[in-house]
């Protein structure tokens, strides 16, 4: 199971494209991760 979170970990982190848009399709209503302070970042457990 600890594997399989790591797992999720890479992959989350792989839908964070270059300009710090989110191409995750239930996150296009978030705004840019460069215009957002680190707080606002949230990983999900």
């Amino acid at each position: 199971q600890q594997m399989e979170h790591g797992e999720t970990m890479r992959s989350h982190s792989q839908f964070i494209t270059s300009d710090g848009h989110s191409t995750m399709p239930n996150a296009t209503d978030e705004p840019p991760i460069e215009n957002s302070g680190p707080d606002h970042i949230i990983i999900p457990e």
